[in-house]
């Protein structure tokens, strides 16, 4: 059974990051009592990780969001192609937030694992973005984001892809 493509390329980011973000977290480690130092590392990993992956397609879309999209442009969606045509009212959303991927990143001994369980991605619309915000949602999403997303009531579908 061949894999889908788009885990393929996740998987081969993963692979090709770990050893950075293995380096990242020794260095932070040793700037424990400065916290400044320590922000501006994590800044540095949130920019490797978005960057590293902005060419990957999204795991999920909102049923709203894909009410602006036809069916097969949503299957082709990474951050990058939305970015450079300018889609009006899409956002691409972690669905756990960032800032919780990194503190796992620093405190779990497998960032293999930590990325591949933890970075799931969805286009969803600005305005189910500001409910997520006016509900707290923004840099936490306490007990896992599908409950975060269903108190906001925003629907998500997984994107299915053909395997290539």
């Amino acid at each position: 059974m061949k894999k889908n493509k788009n885990i393929e390329s996740k998987n081969k980011i993963i692979n090709a990051i770990i050893p950075v973000l293995e380096n990242i977290r020794k260095i932070r480690a040793q700037y424990k009592d400065d916290l400044k130092t320590q922000k501006n590392i994590d800044r540095m990993t949130r920019t490797l990780i978005c960057v590293s992956f902005e060419n990957v397609l999204a795991d999920y879309i909102s049923l709203d969001a894909l009410k602006k999209l036809r069916q097969k442009e949503a299957n082709e969606l990474s951050y990058r192609s939305v970015k450079s045509t300018q889609i009006k009212g899409l956002r691409f959303e972690h669905c756990t937030p960032m800032n919780e991927i990194i503190r796992d990143i620093y405190k779990k001994k497998s960032i293999k694992s930590v990325l591949q369980n933890r970075l799931e991605t969805a286009w969803i619309t600005k305005k189910e973005d500001d409910k997520l915000r006016k509900n707290g949602y923004r840099d936490v999403r306490p007990n896992g984001w599908e409950k975060c997303y269903k108190k906001c009531q925003i629907r998500l579908k997984k994107v299915k892809r053909n395997k290539n």
